[in-house]
């Protein structure tokens, strides 16, 4: 019996870590959490009333040669997300505390800073 317990997590141990590499590979996670620290990082030094445009064309590209067609970039509560398949995403904080209205516009992600 803990032969079959140390086999079982010998395999799940690898295929994660595969999955991980696969990931680091194919450039989503490099983009993932680069974008994401840019977005958090422009969020909390924008003042209310600006508009911030953001050239995401090297997302797109990704997500297509990833085939993954959900939403790339998403900014509510605090929380930056940009995910680029569908095994995985990359989030952060931010710490400004006024209200952000995110849309994608061709290949411009387009965000607007309010009171």
């Amino acid at each position: 019996m803990p032969e079959l317990v140390f086999i079982t997590l010998n395999i799940l141990f690898f295929v994660l870590v595969s999955l991980f590499i696969y990931r680091s590979a194919s450039g989503s996670l490099v983009y993932e959490e680069s974008y994401a620290k840019n977005i958090a990082l422009l969020l909390d030094s924008a003042k209310p009333d600006m508009y911030l445009v953001l050239d995401i064309s090297p997302l797109i590209e990704n997500a297509e040669e990833n085939k993954y067609s959900g939403e790339l970039v998403s900014v509510k509560d605090n929380l930056v997300k940009v995910q680029l398949d569908s095994s995985g995403s990359y989030s952060l904080n931010y710490f400004s505390n006024y209200s952000i209205s995110s849309r994608v516009e061709g290949t411009n992600l387009v965000l607007e800073v309010k009171k």
